[in-house]
């Protein structure tokens, strides 16, 4: 961290030493370095702060400049005050580590010089912000150019992750076409078993009685009988159908063939259970899984394969469905010799001609890679939130020590010019401490689950932490609820603060009110201020837009939108603030009970 003043001077440099663990005073090529970027970047004659990745002389550095304005914000600057982080390979492993992706830094002469990123540049000639580019179904990789001290952008920030999700769902599409063709066969070996034993086994006794009475295919007896009796009639007309049938059995025997070789071909656990718990089929899949021929399982009782509890658990399912006649799904570990996969188990009864079901058949599709991508990606998403947390922590940690130094210095200042900096150093410190902060609120965003909020008891909540000054705050029901996120609370607080903050002197009161409109809940606040200009209704949305933090409405708007609701500002200006936020059908309703106190 450098201090210069508005001749260029230096009055103030220290720096982190990360070998030692020691702040101590900033080197003379890391002074030189800023110094000449400042100059360059006529950052201390400008009243706009910078940012980006400068080229220093050992390497790239984040780079932020800030100039110390008067406490309107006015210039001439007076100095500037300088921050600067060295990019090594130390710093990109450890970012690796901690996101569990590969984070690197690309130059951009190395893109613009090496024909392997022809897609990437085109991407970026397109107008796209972001570069993506796959290496198979492997890895993805995502480009995007950081904001340079000195344009053109001289470098990218390359991450590399794994595409294990899209991995994932190819597996699961192919496990469920397989899991629907098992399923087809299982119906068609039903089918033909059914049509076999019913109506094939009916027509045989007819043709072996019309083989008794001596009948030939022509329909004439063959001892020269010319009878014309309703025996020798129904051999006639049947004997087309004893073709087809033959026929047609023929072909069933080929589908039966063709259906089993599906089933055994599965790459799923399908296994038939019967009603006294033995196993009476399992595919190849399940007897290689098991580790044993397939008639060394058929005929065992389940509690041989499956001892003790998990034993138990199983019992109890089959159970379900034997008396309940009712498919049953479970998701469970199993565990097998070639060790532990995690499984995903349909249970569907099987049923005699007569209706009686006779056993369960089960389904078990692995979920283990599923499970897998699962826990990844909640590891990861713990990784991210650890490592924003742990970096506001620290860089709060440090404005905490900033804020007490520029206090003690304000003590030693000789002037008052120097006491007017250090006021405003202090002021950007708070600023740079709230911006912080809601970087917090952000992140909490979305995280928990949307519930059902009381409206009035909200609004009441928020108005408690507020110093109002006499202003009256009025909510006309009590009885509506709407479903939103858990940060609701916030909403209603900044509404009133930002009343408070901007309505003027004339400001008496805030009121809250609700009406139903076309199936949506129109929630109204609006006080007697000085209202908003027609030209910021949007802009007041705008995150950084205000004479606060310019976070607050932006806040709002995104803490709305994560159930579908919006807010606007409509009001008149001269003669109050309005903003109607809209609740739609199905995230609102009345409850007939007042406000809890």
């Amino acid at each position: 961290m450098l201090i210069f003043n508005r001749t260029g001077g230096l009055i103030f440099s220290m720096q982190y030493n990360d070998t030692i663990l020691q702040v101590e005073p900033a080197s003379d090529i890391c002074i030189n370095d800023v110094d000449r970027f400042s100059t360059a970047m006529k950052t201390i004659r400008s009243q706009n702060g910078s940012y980006g990745i400068l080229e220093a002389s050992t390497g790239p550095v984040i780079f932020a400049s800030h100039p110390i304005l008067m406490d309107d914000g006015s210039g001439p600057s007076a100095g500037g005050l300088h921050l600067a982080r060295r990019i090594n390979g130390e710093y990109l492993s450890e970012l690796s580590e901690r996101t569990g992706d590969t984070i690197s830094i690309v130059s951009a002469t190395e893109i613009a010089d090496n024909t392997t990123f022809s897609d990437v540049k085109a991407q970026f000639a397109a107008g796209k912000q972001v570069a993506v580019e796959t290496s198979g179904n492997d890895f993805v990789t995502a480009y995007l150019p950081l904001a340079d001290q000195e344009p053109p952008t001289d470098y990218y920030l390359a991450v590399t992750s794994p595409r294990s999700i899209y991995q994932t769902g190819m597996s699961g599409i192919i496990t469920f076409l397989i899991s629907i063709a098992a399923a087809g066969i299982f119906l068609t070996l039903f089918i033909l078993v059914f049509v076999d034993r019913i109506i094939l086994s009916r027509i045989n006794t007819i043709i072996r009685s019309v083989k008794e009475r001596g009948i030939d295919t022509g329909g004439k007896d063959k001892n020269g009988s010319r009878e014309d009796d309703e025996l020798t009639r129904l051999a006639v007309s049947i004997d087309p159908v004893f073709t087809e049938l033959a026929t047609s059995r023929e072909k069933i025997a080929e589908s039966e063939e063709r259906y089993r070789m599906l089933a055994e071909s599965a790459q799923d656990i399908i296994f038939i259970i019967g009603r006294d718990d033995t196993v009476t089929y399992v595919n190849a899949f399940a007897a290689r899984a098991f580790g044993l021929q397939k008639s060394a399982i058929i005929g065992r009782p389940r509690s041989d394969l499956f001892p003790g509890p998990m034993g138990e658990q199983q019992r109890q399912s089959l159970n379900q469905v034997l008396s309940t006649g009712e498919p049953f799904k479970i998701e469970g570990s199993l565990p097998l010799p070639t060790g532990e996969i995690w499984q995903d188990t349909l249970l569907v009864p099987l049923r005699d001609t007569h209706g009686t079901i006779t056993g369960v058949m089960g389904i078990s599709r692995d979920l283990t890679k599923r499970k897998q991508a699962e826990d990844a990606l909640a590891n990861a998403h713990h990784k991210l939130t650890l490592i924003s947390t742990i970096t506001r922590h620290d860089i709060l940690n440090q404005l905490t020590a900033l804020a007490t130094y520029l206090e003690l210095s304000r003590d030693y200042a000789g002037n008052d010019t120097a006491r007017d900096f250090i006021e405003k150093e202090l002021q950007i410190a708070a600023l740079i401490d709230r911006e912080i902060n809601f970087t917090r609120d952000f992140e909490d965003m979305d995280a928990g689950v949307p519930v059902w909020h009381n409206v009035n008891a909200t609004i009441s909540g928020a108005n408690r932490t507020l110093p109002k000054g006499g202003i009256a705050v009025e909510i006309g029901f009590s009885d509506i609820e709407i479903y939103a996120d858990s940060l609701l609370e916030k909403v209603f607080f900044n509404l009133i603060d930002n009343a408070i903050r901007y309505g003027g002197p004339g400001l008496s009161r805030v009121r809250f009110t609700a009406e139903e409109r076309e199936g949506s809940l129109v929630i109204r606040c609006e006080d007697d201020g000085v209202g908003i200009h027609p030209e910021e209704r949007e802009q007041i949305f705008e995150q950084g837009y205000g004479n606060h933090t310019g976070l607050g409405l932006f806040l709002c708007r995104e803490i709305l939108r994560i159930t579908g609701i919006t807010i606007t500002e409509t009001g008149t200006f001269g003669k109050g603030a309005q903003f109607d936020i809209v609740v739609p059908s199905g995230k609102w309703r009345r409850t007939g009970q007042d406000a809890p106190l």
